[in-house]
């Protein structure tokens, strides 16, 4: 005798195919990483789930400032050459501002690494030009270390200008050390939020990050970890693709802004959040210091190798690695060690001991 089915007893069945895709939504996870103990330089793969596909594993754009080879020879105090060929377009030309230098005196990274960049100016201390492959989203992360307070004065400063290759003046995002905004020409602010404080340490380095979605029309800004605009919507206006770094460093404006000396150092840039952090704090949300890992040759759903940036971590200290996927969302921590380094800079080595004369 046929048993008739119920609209009750359907339903479950019904839900269990609608249930299925959202696991994909489900924030990546770690199983393992290839060496608990790393080292600068070295590369490690990470297995685990939920990471998504990187298509172009390597990201956009890396710039510890040394390992740049159109900067190979240059003596600390000069200038950072520009424009066809080399890391950035053009500089020296926007209002007349100051020109960037090479300085092998102020890098973030302890000794890892041998150079940052240094401008001293009332106008422009900055770098300009860097476009990226369009998908309609930008992450930018940059060190940067002022020797004055950034936000006295009345000015309207910007430590960074993110825009659209196809019309750079007129489709814009700015962050300066007072408010924030997206603009476009055609339509004016598609808005503008402002603060009171910078939230960075002057005379530290201080780590930034933009993360703009141009299909959701959304963005985030951080200093140290901490939110100043969190998931902001520019709805207002219709949606453009942000791929290009217009400007970064120290674009000063306004009617009064500080003389700075500034730092910079460790830019990245890709055109997707996917990305791998190791940070201070096992809570990825309470984490104030983070240093960009490097993916290298694989990133699948559930493997990637990165090239370590041990960065201003010192050697013995433990950490918290991330994988953070293409929506933003990070995984739980994995605890590494970093030990001695393996390349890319210089490893303290131990005097040798049981030694004995024979004669």
């Amino acid at each position: 005798m046929k048993t008739k089915r119920t609209l009750q007893a359907l339903v479950p069945s019904l839900l269990i195919p609608l249930l299925v895709p959202l696991g994909a939504l489900a924030a990546p996870s770690i199983t393992s990483v290839s060496n608990s103990t790393l080292s600068n330089g070295q590369v490690v793969t990470i297995s685990g789930s939920g990471f998504g596909a990187k298509t172009t594993v390597a990201p956009q754009f890396w710039d510890t400032v040394e390992n740049q080879s159109a900067y190979s020879g240059l003596a600390n105090g000069a200038t950072v050459p520009t424009g066809s060929g080399k890391p950035w377009e053009t500089q020296c030309t926007w209002d007349g501002g100051a020109c960037v230098k090479y300085s092998t005196t102020a890098s973030e990274q302890r000794g890892l690494s041998t150079a940052a960049y240094r401008a001293t100016s009332t106008t422009q201390g900055l770098l300009e030009g860097r476009r990226i492959a369009g998908t309609n989203k930008i992450y930018v992360s940059w060190w940067w270390k002022p020797g004055t307070n950034p936000v006295s004065g009345d000015h309207s400063s910007k430590f960074i200008r993110l825009s659209s290759s196809s019309d750079v003046s007129n489709k814009t995002m700015s962050w300066t050390q007072m408010h924030n905004y997206i603009y476009r020409s055609d339509t004016g602010y598609c808005n503008n939020e402002g603060w009171a404080n910078w939230n960075g340490n002057v005379g530290q380095w201080n780590f930034h990050e933009v993360m703009i979605d141009g299909a959701s029309r959304t963005y985030s800004l951080k200093i140290n970890g901490k939110y100043l605009a969190n998931n902001s919507s520019w709805a207002n206006c219709a949606a453009f693709n942000f791929d290009y770094v217009w400007m970064i460093g120290w674009d000063a404006g306004g009617n009064s802004p500080p003389a700075i000396t500034s730092w910079m150092d460790d830019i990245y840039v890709d055109n997707t959040f996917s990305r791998v952090m190791i940070c201070d704090n096992a809570n990825f949300s309470s984490a104030t210091k983070c240093e960009m890992q490097i993916p290298t040759n694989t990133w699948t759903d559930g493997q990637l190798q990165v090239t370590v940036n041990q960065g201003s971590f010192p050697t013995n200290s433990t950490a918290y690695l991330y994988v953070v996927d293409a929506n933003g969302s990070p995984s739980a921590s994995k605890q590494i060690t970093f030990g001695a380094s393996s390349g890319g800079g210089t490893a303290t080595i131990a005097p040798p001991s049981g030694l004995k004369v024979v004669n």
